[in-house]
Formats: structure tokens, C-alpha cells, sequence
């Protein structure tokens, strides 16, 4: 890629223009399917039959349940990869930093708990396996 990227700062906006255009577009058909499985977990209507029946209320309540293979197989899974309360343990790596070693892991498992990164880790695996990929924030700082 450095034979070919561009010198000057105009050359260099449109070749990351082209390069954005072009990772839309080969991942474009990778977002349509996730948002299809999306509603299938979610348990909107993914089709025009399941659209139909959604227009049929008896007493407001929908005809559907979200008890499908979809949601059933994604929530196991997920339940079962998740760590329900994780703990970090810290090793220290020279004989001065072992008397640190306990507060920097109280610290560490405090945080995890405070900004709630178990629910963003839920969230991410869900993601992980409704679309192509998760994102996760990192770095945070303390107050």
C-alpha cells in the first residue's frame, strides 16, 4: 500500500473515501442478512406471512411468540460463553510491583462492575453472532 498512497492531503481524503465506499459495499449484503436474523431473534416479522399474521390481534396480543429456534439458540449460547461474575486476577511481573498487586485488582474488578461491562459484553456477543463483527469500547477513565 505505500508505493501507492497518495502524497498530498486532497489525495489522501479521496483515497479513504474510495476505501470507505468500497468496505460499504462488500459489506452491505453482510448487514441485510444480519438485520434479518436480527428480526428473527427480536421476533418482528421477517417476512410478509409473518406480517400478515401480526396484523391479526386477538385482544392486542400478538399471534407469535418469541420462543423461536433463533432466540433459543443465540440466548443459550450466549448464556453459556458469559461469565456470570468474573473476577481478574493480577500477577505482577518484578518483585517490586507485588505489594501494588492486590489494590490494582480490586481496582480492576471494581471498574468492571461499575461500568456495567458485563451488559456490554452480553451486547457484544450478541452482536457477534447476529452480524459480522462487535464492537467494544475500551480505555475508560476514572472519574
Amino acid at each position: 500500500m505505500a508505493e501507492f498512497y497518495p502524497d498530498g492531503e486532497e489525495e489522501k481524503v479521496a483515497f479513504w473515501q474510495r476505501q470507505i465506499e468500497y468496505a460499504l459495499t462488500k459489506f452491505e449484503p453482510y448487514w441485510a442478512l444480519g438485520d434479518e436474523v436480527n428480526k428473527m431473534y427480536e421476533n418482528d416479522a421477517a417476512t410478509g406471512r409473518e406480517a400478515n399474521l401480526d396484523d391479526d390481534v386477538f385482544d392486542g396480543t400478538p399471534m407469535r411468540t418469541k420462543a423461536n429456534f433463533v432466540f433459543a439458540f443465540v440466548d443459550q449460547t450466549i448464556a453459556n460463553m458469559q461469565e456470570r461474575n468474573p473476577t481478574f486476577r493480577v500477577q505482577p511481573k518484578s518483585s517490586l510491583s507485588t505489594q501494588g498487586a492486590p489494590v490494582v485488582q480490586s481496582v480492576i474488578n471494581h471498574w468492571y462492575r461499575e461500568t456495567g461491562q458485563f451488559a456490554q459484553d452480553a451486547r457484544c456477543l450478541l452482536d457477534a453472532f447476529i452480524y459480522p463483527y462487535a464492537v467494544k469500547k475500551i480505555g475508560y477513565t476514572a472519574r
